[in-house]
């Protein structure tokens, strides 16, 4: 029983080994004349005539169709959008953020002394009061402060967050 077992499996593992016919490519490869379609590089050079009177250049003629005009359209609608925008993205630096009132006055008390133009914010959400300081347009101007700030708080946090205009 064994030994047939044997047998079958060698004949499958052979039968499954056969060797697969690869399908040759042809000696000429795939030509096709292109040139027809080549723009021509030949070119007369226009020399200027100098008669002293100045052309006037014609008014640009609008671009119906054309990829410049819908690039313009969707153009002006971004812009219609931004103005319509009564916020101003940007960051800010939470220096505290926890449950006890004193502490949050000691931090603004310290974020007042270290610089007059911080103008640090106290708010409170239930149940934490949170210490924010400045409000900066870049991410580099924030992080310059950020740094400073940094020894000082160590626990401060640089956060996005939207201005109104």
């Amino acid at each position: 029983m064994r030994i047939d077992r044997l047998i079958i499996a060698f004949i499958v593992i052979l039968a499954s080994c056969k060797p697969v016919k690869v399908a040759t490519s042809s000696s000429e490869g795939y030509k096709e004349d292109l040139s027809v379609n080549r723009p021509s590089l030949v070119s007369t050079p226009e020399e200027p005539v100098d008669n002293g009177a100045k052309e006037i250049e014609p008014a640009p003629k609008p671009l119906v169709g054309h990829i410049k005009a819908e690039m313009d359209s969707i153009n002006i609608l971004i812009a219609q959008k931004n103005e319509s925008i009564d916020y101003v993205g940007g960051f800010t630096i939470q220096v505290y953020t926890g449950l006890d009132r004193d502490e949050a006055d000691q931090a603004y008390d310290l974020a007042m002394t270290l610089d007059q133009d911080l103008s640090p914010e106290i708010t409170y959400r239930q149940p934490s009061y949170k210490v924010k300081v400045g409000h900066y347009t870049s991410r580099l101007e924030a992080n310059e402060i950020f740094q400073s700030l940094k020894g000082y708080f160590p626990n401060a946090l640089m956060i996005p967050e939207r201005k109104a205009k």
